[in-house]
């Protein structure tokens, strides 16, 4: 009798054991399966994967109009990803700290964002905004590991240009962003 029970107790320890190792294989399989599956949800510590140096900021003082980005005043920004871990997107704001409100509604103040060869990557008007606004003037840079430079354009068009506006002044700071999603 003591023999069956001991058989018994080897056969329910070896049952349990096995159902225990089962167990842990699913579970690290399920792990291992599903482990990215909420990477690209959340921006926390991304500072650790995108370095960003950005030059000066932009304002009004010097600002004369013209017909293109070439008579306005840039700002230079470079930025690129630690390494190759995540897919990582840049994007560029121009956050007005101050502007008129007769310049701020006329549509006359624009922006371009050139890369490093020169390529225009966006373009837009600064219209409607107000002090504290964002625009977001180019979006879903995809960085590199080797920094890449963008400059950053901001003039007052000629064509929509009144004299009211010599008297106006802006200042804006330019904010580069970075996700894991486009956006």
């Amino acid at each position: 009798m003591k023999k069956k029970i001991k058989l018994f107790g080897y056969i329910i320890g070896v049952i349990l054991f096995i159902i225990t190792i089962a167990g842990f294989t699913y579970a690290m399989y399920r792990y291992v399966l599903f482990a990215d599956l909420n990477i690209n949800a959340t921006v926390k510590g991304l500072d650790k994967y995108i370095e960003y140096t950005k030059g000066i900021n932009i304002n009004g003082s010097t600002l004369n109009p013209g017909t293109s980005y070439t008579s306005g005043s840039a700002a230079t920004v470079s930025f690129y990803k630690k390494n190759n871990t995540y897919d990582i997107y840049g994007h560029i704001y121009l956050d007005i700290v101050s502007i008129n409100s007769d310049l701020a509604s006329s549509g006359a103040l624009k922006y371009a964002v050139l890369d490093n060869n020169d390529t225009l990557v966006a373009e837009g008007s600064i219209s409607n905004v107000s002090n504290g606004d964002s625009v977001l003037a180019a979006s879903n840079i995809s960085l590199v590991t080797s920094p890449s430079s963008y400059t950053v354009y901001v003039w007052l068009d000629e064509e929509l240009y009144d004299t009211s506006f010599s008297s106006s002044s802006f200042n804006i700071n330019i904010r580069c962003y970075a996700t894991m999603e486009e956006i």
